[in-house]
């Protein structure tokens, strides 16, 4: 079902792609010039508030993308897009969820550098390499059972406290904790700016303050202690 998944800047610059024989001049050239212009097309009707995510089936492939914004130390907003594509004819409802999936996993990966990086504007695709094997097992795996078994590291213990968030808030609940979280789809939330300590405090006291009201006590403290479990066990 899986047949690939590609990261690139807003301007069609590739940061990453695999598998492997897409990263050949010709065929690089193509398919970037291609999920571009869908990007181009898209950009002015892409709805962040509702967390569309666009769509668009060229032969055989079904190209599914959409864009994260991420804010560096000195606040410039770097737009990537990230596009998996899939066999036509899969449902677009679980193309989305691959996507959403690929997007957390990509970002956290390796403790989070791949964000790191990405935020620093890096765009050399030697620095992302080792997803390549991550790439593999998801393309090569049923997807339904990873789905339901793997569970995507987060690249902070804050990033993964908003992750243990979805089974006890919904999408827009979550959001409204803070406008620097943006939609990734339809459960997840990311962070578009790094926050300092006092920020990521204060997030985590409005977090708590909800769920303490919500559910009661204790449910608070044992998302944060799962976030922090997995981080260490990564």
């Amino acid at each position: 079902m899986i047949k690939g998944l590609m990261v690139f800047q807003s301007d069609g610059t590739p940061v990453y792609s695999y598998p492997d024989e897409m990263t050949s001049a010709d065929s690089q050239t193509v398919v970037t010039g291609l999920v571009h212009a869908i990007q181009v097309f898209a950009k002015d009707m892409f709805d962040k508030k509702t967390g569309a995510i666009s769509s668009a089936t060229v032969s055989n492939t079904m190209f599914t993308f959409r864009t994260l914004t991420l804010r560096g130390e000195d606040g410039k907003p770097l737009e990537y897009c990230f596009v998996v594509m899939t066999e036509a004819g899969n449902r677009e409802d679980e193309a989305n969820e691959v996507l959403e999936y690929l997007m957390v996993t990509f970002l956290g990966y390796e403790s989070g550098r791949f964000e790191r990086i990405l935020r620093q504007g890096v765009t050399s695709q030697e620095s992302f390499k080792s997803f390549d094997s991550y790439a593999i097992k998801v393309m090569t795996s049923d997807w339904h059972a990873i789905r339901k078994k793997v569970i995507p590291v987060a690249a902070s213990i804050l990033q993964g406290v908003l992750n243990g968030l979805r089974g006890y808030l919904s999408v827009d609940q979550i959001l409204a904790f803070s406008p620097k979280l943006q939609r990734i789809g339809s459960t997840y939330v990311w962070l578009s700016d790094r926050l300092d300590e006092h920020g990521e405090q204060e997030l985590l006291s409005k977090i708590e303050q909800t769920l303490r009201r919500l559910y009661g006590p204790g449910v608070f403290e044992s998302v944060l202690e799962q976030a922090k479990k997995d981080m260490l066990t990564e």
